[in-house]
């Protein structure tokens, strides 16, 4: 993919990701550091459908791919490549909105309509409930290795790995799931009764002061800050 130290701008939105650290002598060491990349811009004329981009992610088998109004784009650091309706690669809109990189060779897809596809062999699949085959719609999706959890609109939790899609438990069927959250393996839901956390067999709420019901509306949110867990509230 591209030469070491080179930065791919794609078109005219362009996503910068910076970390920012507490030590001043190493941020600007850091900062002087991507003073020395080349910035390279790709745009229409070089191959993308569209110049909008909603997400970008580089998975681990060296593939650039991005997420447009116009497709799915994979580019290998020569050309690129567009998975959309036209050319009958199976997503159902054109409209891409997440990628999530799951193993190497396969990524998890989500479109405007919160289906999720997993890209296999240059076909977009859709992934679908193991019991009634219906369509998986995600509000939020969270990596773990090799294995993605994903909860749905339906207020469950699946666990995805490989070709594999597992329903864990039914914990949630009468509450609204907003957010979830990994930490040391251990799976963090947020839903319109409180936080819960699961560790793949058991589910139990966590018994948390100052965490009222009326906060946790579809605006609420988990954070992860290094190993701690902070909760945004309904503003």
């Amino acid at each position: 993919m591209g030469k070491k130290g080179e930065i791919c701008c794609i078109s005219l939105y362009v996503l910068c990701l910076f970390s920012m650290f507490a030590n001043n002598g190493y941020a600007y060491q850091s900062i002087k550091q991507a003073n020395e990349f080349v910035i390279t811009h790709y745009g229409i004329d070089d191959g993308l459908p569209t110049e909008t981009v909603t997400d970008i992610e580089i998975t681990d088998d060296g593939y650039l791919f991005v997420a447009s109004v116009s497709g799915l784009l994979r580019f290998d650091g020569f050309r690129f490549k567009n998975f959309s309706v036209s050319n009958q690669s199976g997503f159902t809109t054109d409209r891409i909105s997440k990628i999530y990189d799951m193993s190497p060779g396969s990524i998890l897809v989500q479109d405007q309509n919160n289906m999720l596809f997993k890209l296999k062999n240059g076909k977009a699949i859709p992934l679908v409930d193991p019991v009634n085959n219906e369509p998986i719609k995600a509000v939020a999706v969270k990596e773990m290795g090799s294995k993605s959890f994903v909860a749905t609109d339906e207020n469950f939790i699946y666990k995805i790995e490989s070709d594999t899609v597992i329903i864990l438990g039914s914990a949630f069927k009468n509450y609204s799931i907003w957010d979830i959250e990994i930490i040391d393996s251990l799976i963090y839901t947020l839903n319109t009764d409180g936080i819960y956390l699961s560790d793949e067999e058991e589910t139990k709420k966590l018994n948390i002061p100052r965490i009222y019901r009326p906060d946790l509306t579809n605006h609420a949110r988990l954070i992860k800050l290094d190993d701690h867990l902070r909760i945004t509230g309904k503003g």
